[in-house]
């Protein structure tokens, strides 16, 4: 399993962090941690979520 930080996740996304923690917020995204100042997401959660947002784009 590979994890990816806050940051790691943004650029993936083309987000910036503050709008990954409003997703985690949201609900949207599930870190595999709940630490307060920092998140540690699974790739393959990520890749998943980028597809899905991809396609409701098109």
């Amino acid at each position: 399993m590979t994890f990816l930080s806050t940051k790691e996740v943004a650029k993936r996304l083309g987000y910036t962090a503050r709008n990954i923690a409003f997703l985690v917020k949201a609900g949207k995204l599930s870190p595999v941690n709940n630490h307060k100042e920092f998140f540690l997401f699974d790739a393959k959660e990520i890749d998943l979520f980028n597809s899905k947002k991809e396609s409701n784009e098109k």
